[in-house]
C-alpha cells in the first residue's frame, strides 16, 4: 500500500483552476502515477522501468517491476535549481537565466556538442555580457545533474528493487527532462536505456503543442485517468483537442 499526503491549499488551487474552466473531478491523482500511466508500455512495465519526472523544485520516481509499482519516492532537486545556479554564476535574473539554459545548456558535453561563445543581459540591465556555452555546461549544468544522478541512485540503492531491475529502461518526463542531451546522461549513469516519454496516442489525442510538452504531462494524465473515459475523450480524435486545450489553461492561472 502506498498513502501519500498532499498540501490542502496546493490542493484547493488546483481544485480552482480546474472549477473555472468548468472540469469536476470526484477523486484525486498521484501527479506521478498519472503521468507514467500514459507514458510507460505495457512491455516496459513487464520489464521493469523507472519513470523520472523532472519538475521544478522537486524530481519524482515511480518504480515498475513485474508489471506493478513497487516503489515511489521524490527527490527535493529539480530544473529549477539549474536555472538559480546559472543565476548565481552568471549574475543574471531568473528568466534570462531559463532562456539561456534552454537556448544554449546541455547535461553534458557529448559527443556531438558544438561550442560558442553567447550574450546575455546582466541583473543590472545595463550591459550585455558574454559566456562560453563550454563554460556553461561543464562549469554550471553538468554539476547539478550529477547531483541530482547521485540523488536518484541513492533512493534506488535504498529500495529493494534497485537498479538490476530496470530491464525495461529510464522514462524521462516534466519540464526539466527537455535539457539537451539528458536521456544519454541518464543511460551512462544506470548503464541501461532512457528515452523522453511521449503520450500514448491511444490514450490521449490534442495538439501536438501541448501533448509533446512534458511540463503538461502529470495534468494530461490526471485528466485522462478520472475524465475522458467517463466523458468519451479517450479513444475519439474528435474530442481530444478541446479538453487537452484546457490543460494549458488551467495550468497556467493555477502556476
Amino acid at each position: 500500500m502506498h498513502a501519500f499526503i498532499a498540501s490542502s491549499s496546493n490542493i484547493r488551487n488546483i481544485t480552482k483552476a480546474m472549477n473555472s474552466v468548468g472540469v469536476k473531478y470526484d477523486d484525486r491523482v498521484y501527479g506521478y502515477l498519472a503521468a507514467s500511466d500514459i507514458l510507460v508500455t505495457r512491455e516496459e512495465k513487464e520489464l521493469s522501468c523507472l519513470v523520472i519526472d523532472i519538475g521544478g523544485l522537486t524530481t519524482g520516481l515511480v518504480h515498475y517491476v513485474d508489471g506493478i509499482i513497487k516503489h515511489t519516492d521524490e527527490i527535493p532537486d529539480g530544473s529549477d535549481y539549474i536555472t538559480r545556479d546559472i543565476g548565481h554564476k552568471l549574475r543574471a535574473t531568473y528568466s534570462v537565466s531559463k532562456g539561456v539554459k534552454e537556448m544554449y545548456g546541455a547535461a553534458f558535453v557529448c559527443s556531438d556538442f558544438k561550442n560558442e561563445e553567447f550574450e546575455y543581459n546582466g541583473a543590472d540591465g545595463r550591459k550585455a555580457r558574454k559566456c562560453d556555452r563550454l563554460e556553461l555546461v561543464n562549469g554550471i549544468i553538468t554539476p547539478r545533474i550529477d547531483r541530482i544522478l547521485y540523488e536518484i541512485k541513492e533512493v534506488m540503492e535504498k529500495n529493494n528493487y534497485g537498479n538490476e531491475f530496470l530491464s525495461g529502461g529510464i522514462i524521462l518526463t516534466g519540464g526539466g527532462s527537455s535539457l539537451y542531451g539528458l536521456a544519454e546522461a541518464f543511460e551512462k549513469a544506470f548503464n541501461c536505456s532512457a528515452r523522453n516519454g511521449i503520450p500514448n496516442s491511444d490514450k490521449v489525442k490534442g495538439p501536438d503543442e501541448i501533448l509533446l510538452n512534458p511540463s503538461y504531462t502529470a495534468g494530461i494524465g490526471a485528466i485522462a485517468s478520472n475524465f475522458l473515459s467517463s466523458k468519451g475523450y479517450v479513444n475519439k480524435k474528435s474530442a481530444g483537442n478541446g479538453i487537452v486545450s484546457k490543460i494549458a489553461r488551467w495550468f497556467e492561472e493555477a502556476f
